[in-house]
C-alpha cells in the first residue's frame, strides 16, 4: 500500500565543496574527464584536418542572397567576465582551457590536438562569437549541435591563414560537408573574427565578420549543446585562441534555462550525509540514498528561481526497496509553500501542492503501465509549471493535469523516499530546464 509522502528539509545543508576547482587530462581518446564537468565538456579529439592545397578554380560565381536571419530572443549572453559561467576549465600536458581578463581562452601545447567546451541544447538558433588568434599557428571555431557525452557534433572553424571549413565530427572521426575554402572577410594572422551560425532545421548558413558564406543541408543532429574549440595541426606544436561575446538566440521555446548532466560536483545541488539519507555527486550523476526510517524523503535542489518552466530529467533505482517514490518540485519557496509529482519503481506516481503550510492533494497513489519498473531501469520524467497550470509526464504518457494559482516561482528540486525495507539508492541524471 502506497502511503503518502511527507516533506522534510531539515536534512539539506549547503556542500563546502561548491567552491571547489574543476581539473582534468585530456587523454587521447578519452572524451571522459577524471574530474567530470557539467553540460560541458572540454575534450581533445583525434586532429584538426590540416588545410587542403587549393587547386586552380574558375572564376568565383556570385553567392545567391543571405538567407533571412530569425530574429529570435536571446537565449545566452557570456562575456566571460565571470569565470563560474559554465563552461569547463582544466589543464593538462597537452592543453589549457582558462578564464582570463574578461575572456574564455584555449592553449593547445603541442601538434595535432583539439580541445573543447560547449553547454546548453538547442535545435534551432543563431550563435555568433569572437575567435581571436594570438598566434600564426592553428584553427577555432564554433561547437554546435553536440550530442551529450559523446565526441559528436558540427564544427564551423577558421585557420589564421584566412581559410574556413565545416565539418562534423562522428565516432569514426571527422567527415567532410565542407572542406578549407578561402574567403577574404577572414582575418589572418593574430587577429579577432566574429562567427556566426544559423541553425534552421537542416540548413546550416555560415557567416565571417558579419559577411555571409554559404548554407548548406545536413541532417546528423537535429540538435544540441554549443561552444567552443581550438586545435592544432601537424607541425605545429602551440595555438592559442581566446573567445569573447558569445550570444545566443533561439527560440522562446527552446530556450534553455537551467541544465546539469551532474558531472560538475560544484555545479550547485546541496549534498548531504546524515541518518536520513545522503545527496552526493557520483559517476555524472546525482545519487540520492534515502533511509526508511525516519519517515521522510531526502531531497536536494541548486538554488535557482524559476516562474514558468518545463523541466526533463532522468532517474534510475540504483539499490534498496522497489517501494518507494522519486520527486520533482517545482515553484519551491520552502517546505510549507511547493509543488511535487512523484513515480515509484513499482509504478504509482502521485502529486500534491503545499500554499502556506495547507495541502491540496493532486493525484492519490495511482499505478500505471507508464512507468517501467524495477533496478536499472531509467525513466523519463517530464513535469510543466506554466501559470496555474501543472502537468505531469512519466515517459511520454500524461498523468497529472491540474490547475493551481497559489504559488508564482521558485526553485527546483529532486528527491527520493523510501517506503519499505532499510533504504533506496537512486540517480537523476541529464537535466534540463527550459521556458515554455
Amino acid at each position: 500500500m502506497k502511503r503518502a509522502w511527507t516533506i522534510l528539509f531539515a536534512v539539506l545543508v549547503l556542500s563546502s565543496a561548491l567552491a571547489c576547482s574543476v581539473s582534468f587530462d585530456l587523454a587521447p581518446g578519452d572524451d571522459t574527464p577524471a574530474t567530470e564537468t557539467p553540460v560541458l565538456v572540454s575534450t581533445p579529439q583525434p586532429t584538426l584536418p590540416p588545410p587542403t592545397p587549393m587547386p586552380t578554380e574558375p572564376p568565383a560565381q556570385p553567392l545567391p542572397p543571405a538567407p533571412t536571419v530569425p530574429n529570435w530572443p536571446l537565449a545566452l549572453d557570456d562575456d566571460f567576465d565571470d569565470p563560474s559561467s559554465g563552461f569547463s576549465t582544466g589543464a593538462s600536458d597537452d592543453y589549457r582551457s582558462f578564464y582570463e581578463d574578461s575572456r574564455y581562452n584555449i592553449e593547445i601545447l603541442r601538434e595535432d590536438w583539439v580541445a573543447w567546451s560547449s553547454r546548453g541544447s538547442l535545435a534551432d538558433f543563431v550563435v555568433e562569437l569572437d575567435v581571436i588568434s594570438h598566434g600564426e599557428a592553428g584553427g577555432a571555431g564554433i561547437v554546435f549541435r553536440k550530442q551529450d557525452d559523446t565526441r559528436q557534433f558540427y564544427l564551423f572553424a577558421i585557420n589564421v591563414d584566412g581559410r574556413y571549413w565545416l565539418r562534423m565530427l562522428t565516432p569514426d572521426g571527422w567527415e567532410l560537408i565542407r572542406d578549407w575554402q578561402e574567403s577574404t572577410h577572414i582575418r589572418t594572422g593574430a587577429a579577432t573574427n566574429r562567427l556566426k551560425v544559423v541553425c534552421l532545421g537542416q540548413e546550416i548558413s555560415l557567416y565571417v565578420n558579419d559577411q555571409y558564406l554559404e548554407t548548406v543541408q545536413d541532417t546528423s543532429f537535429a540538435e544540441g549543446a554549443v561552444g567552443m574549440l581550438a586545435g592544432t595541426s601537424l607541425g605545429e606544436p602551440y595555438a592559442r585562441f581566446s573567445f569573447d561575446n558569445l550570444r545566443v538566440y533561439a527560440p522562446a521555446g527552446a530556450r534553455v534555462l537551467f541544465q546539469d548532466d551532474f558531472g560538475d560536483p560544484s555545479s550547485g545541488w546541496w549534498t548531504v550525509s546524515d541518518e536520513g539519507g545522503e545527496v552526493r555527486y557520483e559517476n555524472g550523476e546525482l545519487h540520492i540514498r534515502d533511509y526508511t526510517v525516519p519517515d521522510a524523503p531526502t531531497t536536494s535542489r541548486p538554488g535557482q528561481q524559476f516562474t514558468d518552466l518545463v523541466m526533463e530529467v532522468e532517474g534510475r533505482l540504483l539499490a534498496g526497496s522497489e517501494d518507494n517514490w522519486f520527486g520533482h518540485y517545482c515553484r519551491y519557496v520552502d517546505g510549507d509553500n511547493l509543488y511535487v509529482m512523484a513515480y515509484s519503481s513499482d509504478g504509482y506516481y502521485t502529486g500534491f501542492g503545499k500554499t502556506n503550510g495547507e495541502r491540496t492533494q493532486f493525484a492519490d497513489p495511482t499505478r500505471t503501465d507508464a512507468i517501467r519498473q524495477g533496478p536499472g531501469v531509467t525513466n523519463l520524467a517530464r513535469l510543466e509549471c506554466i501559470g496555474s497550470s501543472l502537468r505531469f509526464w512519466v515517459n511520454g504518457e500524461l498523468l497529472i493535469d491540474v490547475v493551481d494559482t497559489g504559488l508564482a516561482q521558485g526553485d527546483i528540486a529532486l528527491d527520493a523516499e523510501s517506503q519499505d525495507g532499510e533504504y533506496i539508492d537512486v540517480a537523476f541524471d541529464n537535466l534540463i530546464v527550459r521556458a515554455p
